[in-house]
């Protein structure tokens, strides 16, 4: 599976001619090149404007009729507001898989992480892709064990007003520790820091990840890794 990181925190997954977005949302200015990929499914985690595009979503309905959706319930009812005629699968979070072409998907999590203490920024679903890519959202939760192999991926969170490096590096840590050493981490939810955020965690991170056994992949926006 081929990971390419976009803008802030949107990723398109490729095996094969094969592709899934998660988080396409209204930061991320040009789609990549489509001509040649057939674009099975779009995950978005929460309904935030830096996670959800009304306007991408067409694109990729316009190309893709038989797209996938699957988004949190907030999100759901957001598409139906934006007069977005098409089948939304709201997830179950139980650890039941979902298969769509070459992709496996399940699901965990629950609320969107807090800003202030005792606010609720609503719904937030994390996603597991082949048993292998975590996603969070804007979450710190995690998982079951028995969602992923051992050789798991984490995308991590970095930056944003609900967390701070600490937040990061308490997230690895919980991770370690419930899931085992993942086989790479790297960085997402990053389009909001500035450069004196992105260069601290540029430093800082890679001394947490070795202390942990594991490795950091800094991605720039349009960047790509082999799972």
């Amino acid at each position: 599976m081929k990971i390419t990181k976009l803008f802030h925190a949107a990723l398109m997954l490729q095996n094969a001619e094969q592709s899934l977005f998660i988080d396409l949302s209204a930061m991320n200015n040009d789609l990549p090149d489509l001509t040649e990929q057939t674009v099975l499914a779009s995950v978005y985690t929460h309904v935030h404007g830096d996670h959800y595009s009304a306007e991408h979503l067409r694109t990729l309905l316009s190309k893709n009729p038989n797209l996938e959706i699957f988004a949190s319930a907030d999100t759901a009812a957001q598409i139906a507001k934006d007069g977005i005629s098409a089948t939304v699968i709201v997830p179950k979070i139980d650890g039941t898989t979902y298969k769509v072409g070459s992709f496996t998907l399940s699901f965990f999590g629950n609320r969107h992480a807090h800003i202030v203490k005792g606010d609720d920024k609503g719904d937030n679903i994390g996603v597991v892709v082949n048993h292998q890519l975590i996603d969070p959202g804007d979450s710190f939760d995690l998982p079951e064990p028995s969602q992923i192999s051992k050789n798991y991926i984490l995308a991590l969170p970095t930056t944003g007003p609900w967390l701070k490096f600490m937040d990061t590096v308490e997230m690895l840590r919980d991770a370690t520790s419930k899931l085992g050493v993942p086989k790479f981490i790297f960085p997402i939810h990053d389009g909001i820091g500035g450069d004196f955020d992105n260069n601290m965690v540029r430093r800082q991170l890679p001394e947490v990840a070795e202390k942990l056994v594991t490795q950091v992949a800094f991605l720039a926006p349009g960047e790509s890794i082999e799972a």
